[in-house]
């Protein structure tokens, strides 16, 4: 590493959306920094694939509109250009057929997917969905919430399946109730934003507001080691060794960030060995044709599924094509193979858009997607459960991603736990000698 150590007071492991707001907000605080991606080039999870001009996510995103992550964002001068998706005509899947998504007046009339009083009592609870008070819930798990909420098993179904699209997750006995209605709050709320050329260009700005604020952007190199002392914080690498007054470690979850800390024992770890990460297996496929008058949104009822039409509701195919994501929220150790799961997607694809193959340019499977490095469990205290940014026990060192501190889900959590570690790394303890 061609660094000079003598003017490096902060340190960032890790290139995806907590480093560089990290980075960038703790240069924005007067302090000198060092961002260090292992990849080639910034972005993590929020890395986005040209393929033949549809521009590929990893795996179905969006971004909350009303949530911390966006405003995070405009904080630093970024306002991120998307569209909501629509709604109207939403469909559930329900024992292997197709029938309107009672989630507004009209579609609660005409749905065939519930009975009549199952459709009231779903009707109320939705209604007052938006004023329930998220923090009564927390400690308790989403599934037991709903045995309560709904007497309708089809009905706890379909919330259940309202609440794995907005948190990205399929742990109900775990999934913190409060954590999730906050989501669920969320989503039929603000809504979220289909992006504008793809979660790359969130990459792109924030990695310019941090070049713009004086951070040092290193990409390919890996730290394989962080040790603390008086001097203060020792990164070790394969080229080299660097030392700062602080620190924000943003890859790996919390047993990754244990793990490079070298913690074996306390708060850190204890959450590292209880972590409960939320997979899913994605199909992405790019059509050169229009998507037609197909649903563009189908929600699994009685199965995990989930598929929505990203463009041309969003900027991210060509002129005149369309580009569909579906998704299979996996649950805990779920022993399904790769083919089993992409057989299931290709199969939901085929019952909404028979004619998909014939007019594919672009097809790309992942299989066990990280979507959430650690869920909030009902277990470990929900949102306010999680850790916090400051590593107990070890002056100077921080941690941000998608599973610390106590505001948002996903991207919203990343965002805000990184600006958080950002500013409690510029206020930490300086290098010997650096003023």
């Amino acid at each position: 590493m061609e660094i000079d150590e003598a003017t490096t007071e902060v340190l960032v492991v890790g290139g995806g959306l907590a480093g560089l707001v990290a980075a960038t907000t703790a240069a924005r605080q007067g302090r000198q920094v060092v961002l260090l991606e292992a990849r080639s080039e910034p972005g993590g999870r929020a890395r986005t694939t040209d393929s033949d001009g549809f521009l590929l996510n990893e795996g179905p995103h969006a971004l909350y509109a009303g949530g911390e992550g966006i405003a995070v964002l405009r904080e630093l001068g970024l306002d991120p250009k998307g569209q909501k998706p629509p709604t109207k005509g939403a469909m559930g899947l329900l024992e292997g057929r197709l029938g309107l998504l009672p989630v507004g007046p009209t579609s609660f009339a005409r749905s065939d997917l519930l009975s009549f009083r199952a459709k009231v009592a779903l009707g109320r609870q939705l209604t007052a969905l938006p004023r329930m008070d998220a923090s009564r819930l927390v400690g308790t798990s989403l599934s037991a919430w709903l045995a309560d909420l709904l007497p309708d098993a089809r009905s706890r179904d379909l919330v259940a399946g309202l609440a794995r699209v907005g948190t990205y997750s399929n742990d109900p006995d775990e999934f913190d109730a409060g954590a999730a209605v906050v989501q669920l709050q969320r989503a039929l709320g603000d809504g979220v934003l289909y992006l504008d050329g793809g979660w790359r260009t969130l990459v792109r700005g924030l990695t310019e507001a941090a070049v713009a604020a004086g951070v040092r952007v290193v990409a390919g190199e890996k730290v394989a080691k962080v040790e603390t002392g008086q001097a203060g914080v020792v990164v070790r690498t394969a080229t080299g060794e660097l030392t700062a007054g602080s620190i924000v470690v943003t890859t790996g979850g919390p047993a990754g960030a244990a793990d490079l800390l070298g913690i074996t024992d306390g708060p850190l770890r204890t959450r590292a060995d209880v972590a409960r990460p939320s997979l899913v297996a994605a199909l992405d496929v790019g059509l050169r044709r229009p998507w037609g008058s197909a649903p563009t949104f189908v929600l699994g009822v009685d199965a995990p599924l989930y598929l929505s039409v990203h463009a041309p509701t969003a900027d991210l195919a060509p002129e005149g094509g369309s580009l569909v994501s579906v998704a299979r929220y996996l649950p805990p150790d779920s022993g399904r193979s790769a083919a089993d799961d992409r057989r299931e997607l290709e199969a939901l694809l085929d019952l909404v858009q028979p004619r998909w193959r014939r007019d594919a340019t672009a097809v790309r499977f992942l299989h066990r997607v990280v979507a959430a490095t650690d869920i909030p469990t009902a277990g470990t205290g929900g949102l306010a459960g999680r850790p916090p940014t400051a590593v107990p026990g070890m002056p100077g060192v921080f941690v941000a991603g998608d599973w610390v501190g106590p505001h948002g889900l996903l991207a919203d959590a990343a965002l805000a736990s990184g600006a958080a570690a950002g500013r409690a790394a510029a206020g930490a303890r300086e290098v010997a000698g650096v003023a």
